[in-house]
C-alpha cells in the first residue's frame, strides 16, 4: 500500500495498482490516459461496482468540483446554464492514440447539448446575418 492508501502489486511483470488490475480483468482495457476512479473515495474499496474509468483531466475535474456522483451516475457542470447533468448530457471528444493510429475518448465538452445547441444556433445565425 502506498502512502495515498492505494494497494499496489506487479500485475503481468509491471508495478501497478488494485483498482486497475481488477478494472482491467473485468472490462480488458483502460484507454489511453485514463484512470481507475473510486466512487466512494476510499482507495481500499476496490469491489467492481465502486471503480469507474475517467480520462486524466475529467478525473482532475472530479476531484475539483466540476463533477458528482448520484445514484451510481456521474454528473457534470455545465458552464453555461450552471447546472449538474448527467455525462451523457455532454459531448465527448476523441484524441488520437499515436500507438495504435485510432481516437480515443479525452474529455466532456464543457456545456452541456442543450446549451451548446443554442450557442451553435445563435453561431449561425449571426452568420447569416453578417452574409445576407
Amino acid at each position: 500500500m502506498n502512502k495515498h492508501g492505494y494497494v499496489r502489486g506487479r500485475y503481468k511483470g509491471k508495478r501497478t495498482t488494485a483498482q486497475r488490475v481488477i478494472y482491467l480483468e473485468a472490462y480488458g482495457s483502460i484507454p489511453l490516459n485514463w484512470e481507475i476512479h473510486h466512487i466512494n473515495g476510499n482507495p481500499r474499496d476496490n469491489r467492481l461496482t465502486n471503480l469507474m474509468a475517467l480520462s486524466r483531466p475529467d478525473h482532475e475535474r472530479l476531484h475539483t468540483g466540476n463533477y458528482r456522483h448520484a445514484n451510481g451516475r456521474l454528473f457534470k457542470k455545465c458552464i453555461k446554464c450552471d447546472r449538474f447533468k448527467p455525462v451523457d448530457r455532454f459531448y465527448l471528444s476523441f484524441q488520437p492514440e499515436k500507438q495504435k493510429g485510432r481516437y480515443v475518448p479525452y474529455s466532456y465538452s464543457s456545456r452541456c447539448k442543450p446549451c451548446r445547441g443554442k450557442q451553435v444556433s445563435a453561431a449561425y445565425k449571426k452568420h447569416l446575418r453578417e452574409v445576407g
